[in-house]
């Protein structure tokens, strides 16, 4: 069962990602037919800790295993969409290399036959033109950060409204928004 609750006002989830970059790209997925980009991972199961997700998601989604490198970030992501519903996210992003999978320049679909995706080395020159969910991973992938960064992320129907990055490091005072 995986960490996701719906009410009638909205729905949250626990998220794993994989950072995977090789050559200058950065690996991204959509679902079949899908518009928006994504770092490829899944929901967290319950009892499941981050980084074995991402091992099982790409092992599921791409018959490869994953080395996980470091924790990158969590971004904590809140979106409401037009008719006022809201969609929050944490996720847990990983830096991982999957050392079996070959380097393409061309989007392929992936084997995992009950989730077809489409998979797609992008250039990170590329990342500007794409639409990629959440949209705050842009800057994110687009130069890593050295050390760890927690990101609280606003959306209204994908658009990025306005992030902020908490410091790490030491004691923080968060303000309520207003």
């Amino acid at each position: 069962m995986n960490v996701t609750m719906q009410t009638d006002t909205g729905t949250f989830q626990l998220r794993a990602g994989a950072i995977c970059v090789r050559d200058d790209c950065v690996l991204v997925h959509h679902a079949l037919g899908d518009t928006h980009w994504s770092l490829p991972g899944g929901r967290i199961a319950l009892g499941e800790d981050s980084a074995a997700t991402l091992v099982r998601e790409l092992t599921e989604e791409l018959q490869t295993t994953a080395t996980i490198e470091r924790l990158v970030a969590t971004i904590e992501l809140c979106d409401r969409g037009a008719d006022g519903t809201v969609f929050h996210e944490v996720a847990f992003y990983y830096a991982i290399h999957l050392p079996d999978l070959v380097r393409s320049d061309k989007p392929f679909i992936g084997p995992e036959v009950s989730f077809p995706a489409e998979f797609w080395w992008c250039p990170r020159s590329s990342l500007a033109t794409i639409d990629i969910v959440p949209a705050s991973i842009r800057s994110l992938i687009t130069a890593l950060p050295s050390t760890y960064v927690h990101i609280h992320a606003h959306q209204a129907e994908y658009a990025l409204q306005r992030e902020s990055i908490v410091p790490t490091t030491g004691p923080t005072h968060v303000s309520p928004l207003m």
